[in-house]
């Protein structure tokens, strides 16, 4: 088995494996988690307390192991090389005692720091699948239609990662379901959760309890002040969340402003809207992918590491292989909203502002009214706010 998890940040990957680690020991089976970051220059301290010589001991056997690798943004953080360095490092340990046939390897990443070529290549050639399946796989896009097993398939219809390297399968994880919600908000000290949920459903807040790390906030602001937010306040803080790196380490290592990441998911966002265009294309250093959106033609004096760094925040979701989209329609029409308005305030005149709403440019009158379309609510709320 080879499996590739992709996920935004708070969506619990790293939890996951960590719990799937543990399930596969109490059924007797050799499992390791392993830190990806540390497998090149200090292999031992990669394992859990304990497991190195755990792991020692199943390579020196014939069973077959579970390989759990976290992960491969972790992996990049202090050099873009160091990720195939401790791909290298972990085929050729595997290689020399004749382990990798009996290995299942599971790796992780967010998804903005998966190259959905080249990292695939590296991967098939270094840790290849011993009995590559043939065929092909569609993309799940709708939760509703996933597979049961807490991860869905993100290849795309072309079945471009069975192309690139067979027997892997490129999964995300799928979003907490209502029952997950509730068990969530009962093991974070809510008594009642049946009201909880309820105000959930009320407030159409549902988009911001589906990840674990963004339900952690809904909890709190409940625990806090007896209710969930209104629209306005849970999008404001919501969106201004996912634009900032809550890792210190990787804030560190991965410079990039919350204002200079608004202003580009802004920009990202007012182009989704207009072109109609709803997916972002991942950098990636192989030719080849022409899905989506170019985001480094749209932020001209945006670095390839800064666009890289702004799609791994969790405003994004993995849509077709290779492609991100934001996390949902209504967090683009915020932000495309935003753009908006910031371009009106910008006008040079109150006659500019009017042109933009009034051109006789049918191009300039179209793109107005999808916005007024597309954005209503945010829209209005923006403007007055703009013009207080």
């Amino acid at each position: 088995m080879r499996v590739i998890v992709l996920a935004v940040a708070g969506a619990g990957k790293t939890r996951e494996i960590e719990d799937l680690a543990r399930r596969l020991r109490a059924d007797g089976k050799p499992a390791f988690f392993i830190r990806l970051e540390r497998v090149a220059n200090h292999f031992e301290l990669a394992f859990e307390p304990g497991m190195h010589k755990s792991f020692q001991d199943w390579l020196a056997g014939g069973e077959e192991g579970w390989l759990l690798l976290d992960s491969v943004d972790e992996a990049r953080l202090r050099h873009p090389a160091d990720f195939e360095l401790a791909v290298l490092s972990m085929s050729y340990i595997l290689a020399t005692v004749g382990a990798s046939s009996r290995a299942h390897i599971i790796l992780t990443s967010r998804i903005g720091a998966w190259r959905p070529v080249t990292d695939l290549v590296l991967c098939r050639d270094l840790l290849p699948h011993p009995t590559p399946r043939s065929g092909r796989r569609t993309i799940v896009e709708n939760p509703d239609d996933s597979t049961q097993d807490g991860f869905e398939t993100v290849e795309d219809a072309d079945g471009k990662a069975e192309e690139i390297a067979p027997g892997f399968a490129v999964v995300g994880l799928e979003e907490l379901t209502d029952v997950q919600i509730g068990k969530f908000a009962a093991a974070k000290g809510i008594s009642n959760t049946h009201a909880f949920l309820e105000e959930i459903e009320r407030k159409d807040a549902t988009a911001f309890a589906r990840r674990p790390q963004d339900l952690e906030d809904v909890v709190q602001f409940w625990r806090e002040n007896g209710r969930i937010g209104t629209r306005w306040e849970m999008m404001s803080a919501n969106v201004a969340r996912r634009l900032t790196e809550r890792d210190q380490t990787r804030a560190e290592a991965a410079k990039l402003s919350p204002e200079r990441a608004r202003e580009g998911a802004r920009t990202l966002a007012a182009a989704t809207t207009l072109s109609g265009v709803q997916v972002i294309r991942v950098p990636d250093g192989a030719s080849g992918l022409d899905e989506g959106i170019d985001a480094s033609g749209l932020l001209p004096s945006w670095s390839s590491a800064e666009i890289g760094i702004l799609l791994q925040r969790p405003i994004f979701d993995p849509a077709i292989y290779g492609t991100v989209r934001f996390h949902h329609r209504s967090v683009r029409e915020f932000l495309a909203a935003e753009w908006f308005a910031d371009l009106l305030a910008k006008a040079p005149s109150r006659l500019g502002s009017e042109q933009l709403f009034s051109g006789r440019n049918s191009a300039s009158r179209s793109q107005l009214h999808c916005f007024v379309r597309c954005c209503p609510g945010w829209w209005r709320r923006i403007t007055v706010s703009a013009r207080a």
